[in-house]
């Protein structure tokens, strides 16, 4: 595993086994928030990604140019 990877992982059974729902190799994700058990966000290196359905799927966006290190959604 190259030290410069980034990715987001999703687990539906509480940690037993994992997911890669997406995999990078520039920068890294540093906050994640789930208001609801469906819909979440993580926030990086100048990157903003939102799911719907649990982190199964993610959309991305590049909405500035700093890097964000935490995310909170009410």
């Amino acid at each position: 595993s190259d030290s410069n990877q980034s990715c987001i992982i999703q687990t539906t059974d509480g940690g037993q086994t994992w997911q890669v729902r997406n995999q990078g190799s520039n920068g890294g994700w540093y906050g994640v928030h789930f208001p609801t058990p469906t819909t979440g966000y993580v926030v990086g290196q100048g990157n903003l990604a939102k799911t719907i359905n649990g982190g199964t799927t993610w959309t991305y966006s590049t909405p500035w140019s700093l890097s964000a290190f935490c995310t909170w959604f009410t």
